[in-house]
């Protein structure tokens, strides 16, 4: 189960029956997040792309600064727009790059 607390965690509890159960809240997203990207860059795609590429940098914006990312552009080839490790400036940089055309190739994207 995923919860959001506002206040912090010091306020969380569970119970199941009625009978209160032990509680760990940990952060979701840790320090040492690795971030592998697949953006559907298709044609077929394309009135999506925006929302899509929106959606990424939502993710890069709320991820520790910490993280490291890759980005690759699901198209006929895969480009990988953002090479492995990026930091979060130059994720969000290689999104405006991003450009659909051509046929989905996901398996080869994720390759």
């Amino acid at each position: 189960m995923v919860v959001e607390v506002p206040g912090g965690p010091a306020g969380v509890s569970a119970t199941v029956d009625g009978v209160p159960q032990p509680v760990r809240a940990e952060p979701v997203l840790s320090d040492r997040l690795a971030l592998g990207l697949v953006v559907d860059a298709s044609a077929d795609g394309s009135p999506m792309l925006p929302v899509g590429l929106a959606g990424v940098a939502n993710l890069v914006l709320t991820a520790p600064s910490s993280a490291r990312a890759t980005l690759v552009a699901d198209a006929t080839p895969p480009t990988v727009a953002v090479p492995w490790p990026s930091g979060p400036a130059d994720t969000l940089r290689g999104l405006s790059a991003v450009r659909s055309g051509g046929a989905r190739s996901t398996s080869a994207a994720l390759d």
